[in-house]
């Protein structure tokens, strides 16, 4: 279903507010540097009008947005979405304000006075943006050298001491950072089960059952099986019949390699 004018103007509105936040004092603060250079410098307007030009037609612009970027029809858009606000990284905000506070500091010849403007507009630029370490929400201390949850690092140890080049089913807590680890660990599915450089429906059903309640472990190990899958990890249930699960894993030739906090490590033995 496409979307109305008003619709897409709407959504493109509520994008802008999140990527803006509480506080757009920054990005309000670039735009109008934009406005400025354009404005005022002659080079500046010579050399990037144009592409300033094609960038609103591209993304500040509605009826592309019904048609493409928030179109469902379209297969790519249903499944994973384009991202409509990572348009806003093509904002230089930073560079913007600081060409726009260098081209008003050359208007003046005495030092002090470029100082004090350079002071100024540091300032300015602090007092408009927001400190991401005082929002708790968003910003949380690094607990590792590779930023990603101590689980994750310890089952990614154990699977690589047992198997350099590991083929790894994982639920989605442990995929997303694997491969942040290690490239030697491949796994079936990506992000959330969809992310496939090549579409697996196969796997995305596979993903699903390792979800689903209660798990369904016959198919799941089945598969596992047929795609040489030798390490399967994920979180362990209070309600999971874990006798029934290992002796099912065993038919198929896994058995249990390792426990971390509530998570079991699966190895391929036969």
């Amino acid at each position: 279903m496409l979307l109305s004018i008003r619709e897409s103007c709407r959504e493109m509105w509520n994008w802008t507010v999140q990527y803006a936040g509480g506080f757009p004092g920054l990005l309000l603060l670039s735009i109008a540097a934009g406005g400025y250079l354009l404005a005022a410098c002659k080079s500046f307007r010579r050399k990037l009008l144009a592409p300033v030009i094609a960038l609103i037609l591209i993304v500040v612009n509605p009826m592309l947005y019904s048609l493409l970027y928030g179109n469902n029809n379209l297969p790519f858009v249903s499944s994973y979405g384009l991202r409509y606000w990572r348009f806003f990284w093509l904002l230089p905000q930073g560079i913007l304000i600081g060409a726009t506070a260098v081209h008003l500091m050359r208007r003046f010849s005495h030092p002090l006075i470029r100082c004090l403007g350079l002071v100024l507009a540091s300032t300015i630029i602090v007092l408009a943006g927001q400190n991401i370490f005082l929002d708790k929400g968003q910003f949380k201390p690094a607990v590792s050298p590779y930023k990603i949850n101590r689980t994750t690092e310890l089952v990614c140890e154990k699977v690589l001491a047992d198997n350099p080049e590991p083929l790894c089913m994982f639920d989605n807590v442990i995929s997303t950072q694997a491969r942040q680890y290690s490239g030697s660990i491949r796994q079936l599915w990506g992000r959330n089960g969809t992310w496939n450089v090549i579409s697996d429906p196969e796997a995305w059903e596979a993903y699903v059952r390792l979800y689903a309640r209660p798990r369904e472990w016959e198919p799941i190990f089945a598969f596992a099986e047929q795609r040489g899958v030798t390490h399967i990890s994920y979180v362990i249930r209070q309600k999971d019949d874990q006798e029934q699960m290992l002796a099912i894993a065993g038919q198929h030739g896994y058995e249990e390699l390792d426990r971390i906090d509530k998570r079991i490590i699966l190895h391929r033995v036969a």
